[in-house]
C-alpha cells in the first residue's frame, strides 16, 4: 500500500513488523524507483510511529499536510500508537479495519469519546477530529469478515 501511495505524494513512511513483508516492501520500492519518496521501517508501530511523527514535525512546513494511514491487525491499534497520533495532531487519519469492534474502540479513543481501555468517558471531551467518510467493503465474498475504511479530518 505504501508504494502505491508514494507515487502521488512527497514522502511516505511505512512501518511493518513482519520481516518478510518489510523485505517485500523494499523490493517493490526498488522496482518502482521510489528511493527518496518511500522509507520502509522494520519495527513495532507502537514504538516507531512516534519517532516518524517527530521526524515529520521537525521537517514540516505550513503547507505540509500529514496523513496517518492505519491498517492494524484484528486486535486494533496499540494504545501507544493512538496516543502518538493524538499528541502529534495529524491532519488526517485513514483507518482501515477488518474488525468492527476494535475499529469502533480506536475511533472512539481518537475522537475523545472513549478512554484508552475502551470504556465510555464519564464526560466526553472535545474531539479534535470529525469523521468525514465511512465505507465498509467486502474483500472476501461469502465470508463473514468485512473491511471498513474510516477517514478522520482534524478540526
Amino acid at each position: 500500500m505504501s508504494s502505491y501511495i508514494a507515487i502521488n505524494v512527497i514522502k511516505v513512511y511505512g512501518i511493518e513488523i513482519v520481516k518478510d513483508a518489510f523485505d517485500m516492501a523494499n523490493v517493490v520500492k526498488d522496482l518502482n524507483g521510489l528511493d527518496g519518496k518511500l522509507e520502509n521501517i522494520l519495527g513495532d508501530c507502537s514504538v516507531e510511529l512516534e519517532n516518524v511523527l517527530n521526524k515529520i514535525k521537525s521537517e514540516k512546513t505550513p503547507e505540509t499536510v500529514t496523513t496517518v494511514i492505519l491498517d492494524p491487525p484484528r486486535k486494533g491499534c496499540e494504545q501507544a500508537a493512538l496516543q502518538s497520533i493524538l499528541k502529534y495532531k495529524a491532519d488526517r487519519i485513514i483507518y482501515i479495519s477488518c474488525n468492527p469492534p476494535t475499529l469502533a474502540r480506536d475511533i472512539g479513543i481518537l475522537c475523545n469519546t472513549l478512554n484508552p481501555d475502551g470504556s465510555p468517558k464519564e464526560k466526553a471531551g472535545k474531539s479534535n477530529y470529525n469523521i468525514t467518510f465511512v465505507q465498509p467493503y467486502d474483500m472476501f465474498p461469502q465470508t463473514k469478515p468485512v473491511e471498513t475504511v474510516v477517514c478522520l479530518q482534524r478540526k
